[in-house]
């Protein structure tokens, strides 16, 4: 372009270009330095961070991690390292509500959570795993489809509809993908553990009065306690909404996965199906999908709230399903 100006200026041009500038020897030193100072720096405020959060993990939780006995989901590749890191999350931010809840019973913190994993595994321990169905939709579970679906499939839900909030939420807790259109069929199956017969869970451990859960459905499903406990983990609230709580293996829970911000309640926890000591209930979530093969029995009862319209949809879906699968032990319970 300046062979075409004019000589003069196309010179005046030239002294208007910015000269390259370099650095000398000692400036180029310095730069280095001062890079190598601010890594520093990082790496040692990373470490202050690391130690920070080891000070607010308790012997209880190093124990659990360090034991070696890690538990394989289905599914879950991810899921071991992802509770880890969210075990240590609710331990350093919720450790205000620890010290007050240990406070409250007259012990140590350490006490408290060693007290508290205690608890959380007997409760675990002594519930059976279930899953609250409509009665409309036993004939498509049991004669048709062969397996629960979540809503990321059936696109309806009787609490949150909303895949994209819940995908994400599932990815923090369980190292899932948060892309709510991969492999929906594999999603968590949300269903509880109660330690009633029948699936019962509200204030009083009994039916009557209905379950706490007959919102999402009047017709118990309970799974074989073996299947249940190689695919679920455990949560005493909804994991969805309280954001104090990480699920862990129902083979062996950890006490982060009772609600941090209701641990001073704990003596009031007797029975998993009793749950006036939550206004939320205790939730299972199955991983690798739910099958009628998982299934031990099905539980209905007009003291649950069905009509017997509704009850016998559920007995002709039953008997339809033991034709098709003679062999099945499958049992219908009515209570």
């Amino acid at each position: 372009m300046l062979d075409r100006l004019p000589t003069d200026a196309a010179k005046s041009l030239e002294r208007l270009q910015p000269e390259e500038e370099v650095l000398s020897e000692e400036e180029l030193e310095e730069a280095r330095m001062l890079m190598e100072r601010r890594k520093r720096n990082a790496e040692a405020a990373q470490r202050r961070r690391e130690e920070e959060r080891a000070a607010c993990q308790s012997d209880v939780s190093r124990e659990y991690f360090s034991s070696g006995a890690s538990v394989e989901l289905p599914g879950l590749e991810n899921f071991n390292e992802t509770l880890r890191e969210q075990v240590q999350d609710i331990e350093e931010m919720y450790a205000r509500e620890y010290e007050d809840a240990a406070n409250e019973h007259g012990v140590s913190v350490e006490e408290f959570k060693s007290a508290l994993q205690g608890k959380v595994i007997e409760m675990v321990r002594a519930s059976n795993f279930f899953y609250a169905v409509d009665a409309d939709t036993v004939e498509s579970i049991m004669n048709i489809d062969g397996r629960l679906k979540s809503q990321f499939e059936t696109g309806t839900s009787k609490a949150m509809l909303n895949p994209g909030f819940r995908s994400k939420r599932e990815a923090e807790l369980f190292g899932i993908t948060d892309d709510a259109s991969e492999n929906p069929s594999m999603r968590p199956i949300y269903g509880y553990f109660t330690d009633g017969t029948n699936g019962e869970i509200n204030d009083t451990g009994t039916i009557p009065p209905e379950s706490a859960l007959s919102s999402y459905g009047k017709v118990n499903f309970k799974l074989k306690r073996a299947r249940a406990l190689a695919k679920a983990t455990v949560s005493f609230a909804d994991s969805i909404l309280y954001e104090d709580v990480q699920p862990s293996p129902a083979m062996r829970p950890h006490f982060s996965s009772y609600p941090a911000g209701r641990a001073q309640h704990i003596d009031m926890v007797e029975r998993t199906s009793k749950t006036e000591w939550t206004s939320s209930y205790t939730e299972a979530q199955y991983h690798g999908g739910v099958t009628m093969d998982d299934l031990e029995s099905i539980h209905i009862s007009a003291k649950n709230g069905m009509s017997e319209a509704e009850m016998n949809a559920v007995r002709q879906a039953y008997d339809r399903y033991m034709l098709a699968h003679p062999g099945s032990q499958l049992t219908l319970i009515e209570y």
